[in-house]
């Protein structure tokens, strides 16, 4: 699908391949997919952080008021804020046992309701200078956002694949009851797992506020979709149990390049919603299949 997708738009709009547009591809996919690397987390053990969006826009509003005591205090506030989300939604869907999509969405509007009070519902305008380095500096040539998101995958995938902490994770996503009989902290992977998941959606919306010298409580609204349908592009189950961070990158690059190619063709934005739902539901739809075809072929034995 990617490939076909970059072929396809570089055949319609030839400025899609010049190398100022797949820089801002880049750019736009390393923010998305610093939050789709934390969700991915989550959605191995088989749970859903709808609330991702809003610690985004939080934890930039957080950024700018902070910067009166230093950025230090600054990045530590927003950091610390989006861990509390974390650890509340974790508290909340581990420990007491509440369903992930309603803890979230009711986390989700509490957050964004902070996020509009904390701003009196007004983007805050940035000092510029040193602040604007976060989101718009470099190393080696190379965008500071690019250098962060290659830095989140490494360090995803080396958590979920070289770690007990990742094997965990499947394990629960995989048979919930069978990790708990063999002695897993169901519980504790699961807080720490949203913990992470608010983390990365805090730090995206540092690197953001930062980019765009405004904190904002209006950013990450499409943040859940953009990053779901990210790691159900990938081929991460929503079951659980399947999938990593490197097929989410892959499901980002998608995403990024169909938003991309999208507005370089100049389809409405009321179009755009349509096509991306379309694509999540059907990518969904043959994640669904693929999971009955393999019950079906899982050999029985005969009594």
């Amino acid at each position: 699908m990617l490939a076909g997708l970059v072929l396809g738009i570089s055949v319609l709009e030839i400025h899609f391949i010049q190398p100022a547009n797949l820089r801002n591809v880049l750019l736009q996919m390393s923010m998305d997919g610093i939050v789709a690397c934390g969700l991915t987390l989550v959605i191995l053990l088989g749970g859903l952080d709808l609330s991702v969006g809003a610690v985004t826009a939080l934890s930039g509003v957080l950024f700018v008021i902070g910067l009166t005591r230093g950025i230090v205090f600054a990045g530590l506030l927003a950091l610390l804020a989006g861990a509390g989300v974390g650890f509340l939604n974790g508290l909340l869907i581990g420990k007491i046992k509440l369903n992930s999509l309603i803890v979230t969405l009711g986390t989700m509007a509490a957050v964004q309701g902070g996020a509009f009070w904390l701003s009196r519902g007004n983007p805050i305008p940035g000092p510029g200078g040193d602040f604007e380095m976060l989101g718009g500096g470099s190393f080696l040539y190379i965008p500071l956002p690019i250098v962060f998101f290659a830095l989140v995958v490494l360090g995803g995938h080396t958590l979920t694949q070289h770690t007990q902490f990742g094997r965990d994770l499947y394990a629960i996503g995989g048979n919930r009851e069978a990790a708990r009989l063999a002695d897993i902290a169901v519980e504790s992977r699961e807080c720490w797992a949203y913990v992470l998941c608010s983390l990365l959606a805090a730090f995206s919306g540092m690197i953001l506020a930062s980019r765009l010298n405004t904190g904002s409580p209006i950013v990450g609204q499409d943040t859940p979709l953009q990053a779901i349908a990210a790691i159900v592009l990938g081929g991460t189950s929503l079951s659980g149990g399947r999938g990593g961070v490197l097929s989410t990158v892959i499901g980002i690059a998608v995403i990024g390049v169909l938003s991309n190619g999208l507005n370089l063709l100049n389809v409405s934005p009321a179009y755009q919603w349509v096509i991306k739902g379309s694509v999540l539901i059907l990518v969904a739809g043959l994640d669904s299949a693929r999971r009955h075809s393999a019950l079906r072929t899982v050999p029985t034995t005969q009594p």
